[in-house]
């Protein structure tokens, strides 16, 4: 079973991505600021991290330069979620999801960030 690391300091949030990820047999950790994050991430088998772009503290593009350069996380996928109209330019970011998103788009991007060569249902239907 495949673990994702959920960071959002909106609880809210992190309940909804949490049973949403379990219903789809996902094992789901969880932490509340970028800091708990890295130190999750390094101390723990992570299979991907969704983080939330904004947060207090580390938000969700500096765990991203975190995680890169630390050879322990470097190459764990990341998909960062913002409700606001962002870019991101950095190699580490899977994918960046605006928030509120549709949850099969959701859940595509998900396994695309875990298995880059499977096709999604979206790029199947193509």
């Amino acid at each position: 079973m495949k673990t994702i690391l959920v960071v959002d300091d909106e609880q809210d949030c992190v309940d909804i991505l949490m049973s949403v990820l379990r219903y789809h047999d996902f094992d789901v950790v969880t932490a509340g600021d970028g800091a708990e994050a890295y130190a999750m991430a390094r101390n723990n088998k992570v299979d991907l991290v969704i983080s939330d772009y904004l947060m207090p503290g580390l938000d969700g593009i500096e765990l991203t330069g975190y995680l890169a350069a630390d050879r322990r996380t470097s190459d764990i996928p990341i998909v960062l979620m913002s409700g606001a109209l962002l870019s991101v330019d950095h190699a580490s970011v899977h994918a960046l999801i605006r928030k509120p998103f549709d949850i099969e788009m959701f859940m595509d991007t998900v396994r695309s960030a875990l298995h880059p060569a499977i096709p999604t249902a979206s790029t199947a239907r193509q």
